[in-house]
């Protein structure tokens, strides 16, 4: 979010984000849900559902020491000429679509991978709720960034140290889709 942007229209472009996001990760995971369905697909159960957990990490544990590992994604932001030509809400629905869908931005773990193979398996509409809980993540995360970060400087700063924090939260989100897929299996 801009820093220029800020009370009822910072809420506006809050709330665009994180919609626009959910809409698109939830349209997406419904997609591929659907799609494993239709071609027969079945839950994956317990066992190689924590086999896909595993390997997401064990990817990301290996990604920053070899790039060829590094999660599919065009690895690039939302183009800056969106903050140029639009307004904020605008922006903020074009981003939010964009960060809903993983691979269309710098993705930098294996988690939504992992994430929308789990998600797929147990059907269209779990699938879309995975995909649109993924994105609300996402955009809580940049919201909260870019929060009080009045210039150039303390971004830089932020972002210093969100990239530092990635591989905890990382773990900790893939851990939390294995127990919750766990407890969806099980049921």
């Amino acid at each position: 979010m801009c820093p220029s942007v800020r009370g009822a229209e910072g809420i506006q472009v809050a709330l665009l984000l994180a919609g626009s996001g959910a809409l698109t990760g939830g349209l997406v995971g419904l997609a591929v849900g659907a799609a494993w369905s239709a071609v027969g697909g079945t839950p994956l159960g317990p066992v190689p559902t924590a086999a896909v957990i595993l390997v997401a990490l064990g990817l990301d544990a290996v990604a920053g020491h070899r790039p060829s590992l590094r999660p599919l994604a065009v690895r690039r932001q939302v183009p800056q000429a969106w903050g140029r030509l639009f307004g904020a809400r605008l922006v903020a629905v074009l981003y939010g679509a964009r960060l809903g869908v993983g691979p269309l931005t710098i993705l930098r773990t294996w988690t939504w991978w992992a994430a929308l193979v789990v998600g797929a398996s147990l059907g269209p509409w779990p699938s879309a709720g995975v995909g649109a809980c993924f994105a609300l993540t996402r955009a809580v995360t940049t919201i909260v960034a870019g929060r009080g970060a009045g210039d150039g400087v303390a971004m830089q700063a932020r972002v210093v140290t969100l990239t530092r924090a990635e591989p905890a939260v990382a773990a900790g989100a893939a851990g939390l889709l294995a127990l919750t897929a766990l407890g969806l299996a099980l049921a």
